[in-house]
């Protein structure tokens, strides 16, 4: 008899089915989430101005 068994019981095929359903989802999530956020992000370049830019000095 072999210490390692050569069949997998269902419980294992039915477990990694379950954990990857699960990671399938959390995914899922994450990219729902983050899709939209990332359409808000925006960044408005604007040259310098004239003066140099510097607040007044008292």
């Amino acid at each position: 008899m072999s210490p390692y068994p050569t069949e997998i019981p269902e419980r294992t095929h039915r477990g990694r089915f379950v954990t990857l359903c699960q990671q399938a989802l959390a995914l899922a999530v994450v990219v729902a989430v983050l899709t939209p956020a990332a359409r808000t992000v925006t960044m408005d370049v604007r040259p310098a101005e004239p003066g140099g830019g510097a607040a007044p000095g008292p």
